[in-house]
């Protein structure tokens, strides 16, 4: 238990939201097509707005696409890198 804790203390508050946000998408793959930016912002204790402005280097780099407000993984082992 103290274990899965102190998991939960490095993912929200050591880790930053870039890392975090890399993390969610590496590990939920199967949801991002039924998923909100808002709800990705909550599960990574950030702000939408932050969620964006990520996604949008993510795109920039050609690691994402976005098509129709649903996140497309286009090269899961950056995300991975950026996610340790």
């Amino acid at each position: 238990k103290i274990k899965q804790l102190e998991g939960v203390i490095q993912r929200t508050l050591i880790d930053d939201a870039q890392t975090r946000l890399a993390r969610f998408l590496v590990d939920n793959v199967s949801i991002l097509n039924l998923i909100t930016q808002k709800e990705i912002a909550t599960k990574i204790a950030t702000t939408p707005e932050t969620v964006s402005r990520i996604l949008r280097r993510f795109k920039e780099n050609d690691w994402i696409k976005v098509d129709s407000k649903k996140i497309i993984i286009m090269n899961i082992h950056a995300l991975k890198q950026v996610s340790e």
